[in-house]
């Protein structure tokens, strides 16, 4: 038996098998760009959004390896959660919410029927969960209450890979006022107007972005969502030209 890790093998062996390319490879097939304004478009960097509805390339950007990990782990964590909830739940309905002549789409993890609460469920390995939910996952599932009506939602995390944390698994009651359900309503319809007048006239730069967000900065100071971007430099030049002006 011989044991061959990474790529060695295939300076060995080209024609053996690469699991991983190949999962790369079913990733551009199956993965087409959406057309429609998804609430997850607007949770992040809407100008990145921009960018990747206006790519002259068919497909989407090529899957990295962190962003494989998360859908598998994201797939795997949601048939987990369904199997176990059972038929209490509806699982990743779609729901549309129409303003200001513009469709919103939304796909909550859960919906308890008895009482239409929304529950969103995420993973992650930091335990500052423990203190406070991370803001991006508050706004998420609080554009999904506004939007439905739910009188409430529950946001549920699993802690993975520290055992010895004494409670894996919590979870936030979230609550909004009419004010609030109102703002959040408001702002959806801002920002999807907003993407949408980019992606129309392809013109990323009337959409914002986030480089000078501090909450995206990393302990270095960097900011991640940034460095993870595919169309960081186009979006650099495009605000150093601003900031010229």
């Amino acid at each position: 038996m011989e044991l061959i890790s990474g790529k060695l093998h295939t300076l060995i062996q080209p024609g053996i098998l690469d699991v991983k390319q190949k999962l790369r490879e079913g990733w551009t097939k199956k993965e087409v760009k959406r057309t429609e304004i998804h609430v997850s478009d607007l949770m992040y960097c809407k100008r990145q959004k921009c960018f990747e509805r206006i790519d002259d390339n068919p497909n989407p950007q090529p899957i990295n390896n962190k962003k494989l990990m998360y859908f598998f782990g994201g797939q795997s964590l949601h048939r987990g959660i369904a199997e176990i909830l059972g038929d209490e739940f509806e699982y990743e309905k779609e729901i549309v919410w129409t303003r200001g002549g513009i469709d919103i789409i939304g796909h909550p993890d859960a919906i308890w029927k008895q009482d239409h609460v929304i529950v969103e469920v995420k993973s992650t390995t930091s335990a500052g969960v423990l203190k406070n939910p991370f803001k991006n996952h508050v706004r998420q599932i609080s554009a999904y209450i506004a939007m439905t009506g739910a009188p409430y939602g529950k946001l549920f995390y699993i802690i993975l890979g520290q055992p010895n944390i004494k409670n894996p698994f919590p979870e936030y009651l979230i609550t909004l006022t009419n004010e609030e359900r109102e703002k959040i309503l408001t702002d959806l319809e801002s920002d999807a107007l907003e993407l949408q007048r980019g992606i129309d006239s392809k013109s990323p730069k009337v959409v914002s972005h986030m480089a000078f967000d501090k909450s995206y900065k990393n302990k270095l100071g960097f900011n991640w969502l940034c460095a993870e971007c595919p169309f960081y430099d186009r979006c650099l030049s495009m605000i150093a030209k601003d900031s010229n002006h």
